[in-house]
């Protein structure tokens, strides 16, 4: 049994079918749910973005519509580039400061802190079921290659 990725020069496509070894990809399903949830995210950020500008009243005192539009664009980039590092040490927790901004971004956009409780409880639960679902592919991978059946 081998891991996809893990011989040099291997593509990580498996092989031939015809060899008759199983190929077990590693497990990283965490890793791109986490980076799919900073995706979502970054679209959100742009599109609050773009409602906070439509919101200001020129002259009021608060923030200028070109600042919110710098802003959000900014921020929605930060979460693609996070997006882009979740895979890397730390890149977990930098998400988690990114929910902490997302809920913070209530202060701008009421809406958001409900958008941004929302993408948290997501984030939470991605997180969860990526690791679950990681573990689960370890023990597969463990029990194939002491001879197992995969099956329990």
């Amino acid at each position: 049994m081998s891991v996809a990725g893990d011989g040099p020069g291997d593509d990580g496509t498996g092989g031939s079918a015809d060899d008759g070894e199983l190929v077990v990809p590693p497990p990283n399903i965490t890793v791109r749910l986490a980076a799919a949830a900073l995706g979502l995210e970054a679209v959100v950020v742009f599109f609050a973005a773009l409602v906070a500008v439509g919101l200001t009243v020129p002259g009021d005192g608060g923030l200028s519509r070109t600042a919110l539009l710098v802003g959000g664009v900014v921020l929605a980039v930060v979460f693609v580039l996070a997006a882009g590092i979740v895979r890397r040490p730390g890149g977990i927790a930098i998400g988690w400061v990114l929910q902490l901004v997302l809920v913070a971004l209530g202060l701008v956009v009421p809406v958001m802190f409900v958008m941004g409780v929302l993408f948290a409880a997501m984030w939470l639960w991605f997180l969860r079921i990526g690791t679950k679902i990681d573990g689960d592919r370890r023990r597969w991978a463990a029990d194939l290659a002491a001879g197992g059946t995969g099956r329990d």
